[in-house]
């Protein structure tokens, strides 16, 4: 069957499960607007500015666990997003660019022999300026591989540790007719990460052991838990350890404020009881948390000064940054360590309870929400995020500013 590539594209993205994409329209991207704009299953969002496009595209993902799409035209229809891609870079939020751009033959790419800055009008080398910060980015340049480019950029956005992708489309090949047969297939086992069950299974063992030997152990939970699915195995593993329980900036809805394991949260905007835990421990486990300066302080020899740490992630560079140097690095799925690991604690008797009530007597000597921040005359913020909390369902969602 024939079809024009534009076509395709939306065509693949509704089989794939895409209902919404965020869209400025241009010029550079006509053939991507139109077919966008008609397709019968995919509902297009207009927000003002590409910025605020980019930026829904990762509210939209965090909150529905879906893949974002954008949709932008050339020039600066791209370069103003940067701010909303450098975001799901640093936080891990799958998002697909799709930009337009200028007739391959008034691209700079045609003729890279001259120096040039600018060729078409409104053209700009997006790719170059997108690469550092996203998991792939190309330009399109021939018509038949555009469903290899789109199954390659969607696997790599979601797989491993996620994060955003860009596709550049000229005029030209937006606008190119193709038979749906002749088009290249992209394959998943040239980028597939392939975790050695054996060696994970041989870590989990030694984590087991620290347990043993531990009094004064930590579970940390980072976004990873929720990247990977495994919030509720994450639960369980929970309750059946008994440990102290801290989460980050971006796990720290992994579980209920009140939950009778959860101590605090860490790091320079956590909380007294959560960094007090975590100071005195013995053992920390960090799942899924790349563990930034903001939570490991800027004093970052100190955190968790008489730990044992174990860290697990699945971005090996995270493992191996000059910050924090763990003592068992587990290059991993947050979820797959997880349920190795609920598999395995079944075997052992393990009682922290003495260590939990320590914990607690913190949590409420040090609260959060003072007394007197409820007998402010003016609105105190602290209180008030509290009355918001507790006037909100379970499934309620707050989009915050930052911090």
């Amino acid at each position: 069957m024939k079809t024009k590539v534009s076509d395709y594209i939306f065509n693949y993205l509704a089989k794939y499960g895409v209902r919404d994409a965020f869209m400025i329209s241009g010029g550079g991207a006509m053939h991507l607007v139109d077919s966008l704009g008609k397709h019968p299953e995919i509902n297009y969002i207009c927000p003002h500015h590409e910025q605020a496009a980019a930026i829904a595209a990762e509210g939209y993902s965090r909150a529905s666990g879906k893949l974002g799409v954008v949709v932008v035209t050339s020039g600066p229809g791209g370069t103003n997003t940067l701010t909303g891609v450098i975001g799901q870079w640093l936080d891990s939020i799958p998002v697909i660019y799709l930009s337009g751009q200028v007739k391959q033959e008034t691209t700079i790419a045609s003729c890279p022999e001259t120096g040039l800055r600018q060729l078409g009008d409104q053209e700009i080398n997006i790719v170059d300026i997108v690469k550092p910060v996203t998991k792939y980015a190309v330009m399109v340049r021939d018509p038949k591989t555009i469903r290899y480019h789109l199954e390659k950029a969607i696997f790599i956005a979601k797989n491993g540790r996620p994060g955003p992708v860009w596709l550049d489309i000229p005029l030209d090949v937006q606008s190119a007719i193709v038979e749906e047969a002749e088009l290249a297939v992209y394959s998943s086992s040239e980028d597939e990460i392939v975790i050695n069950t054996d060696e994970l299974i041989a870590k989990v063992s030694k984590v087991i052991e620290l347990l043993k030997n531990s009094k004064r152990p930590i579970l940390l939970a980072g976004h990873g838990i929720r990247i990977s699915r495994g919030e509720k195995l994450f639960l369980e593993v929970v309750e059946t350890l008994g440990i102290p329980v801290l989460t980050t900036f971006n796990g720290f809805d992994l579980i209920q404020t009140d939950h009778p394991q959860f101590i605090g949260r860490v790091g320079t905007i956590g909380d007294r009881a959560g960094n007090f835990a975590l100071q005195n421990s013995d053992l920390l486990i960090s799942v899924g948390s790349r563990n930034n300066i903001r939570q490991v302080s800027y004093n970052w020899k100190a955190y968790a000064r008489e730990a044992k740490k174990v860290v697990v992630d699945i971005d090996l560079s995270e493992l191996k940054k000059p910050t924090l140097v763990p003592d068992l690095a587990i290059c991993a799925d947050a979820r797959d360590f997880l349920e190795i690991l609920n598999n395995e604690i079944n075997k052992i008797e393990m009682d922290f309870t003495d260590w939990l009530a320590w914990g607690f007597e913190r949590k409420i000597k040090y609260p959060v929400v003072l007394d007197e921040y409820k007998r402010d005359p003016t609105i105190n913020p602290y209180y008030f995020i509290q009355v918001l909390t507790e006037s909100l369902g379970s499934g309620g969602i707050v989009v915050a500013g930052n911090g």
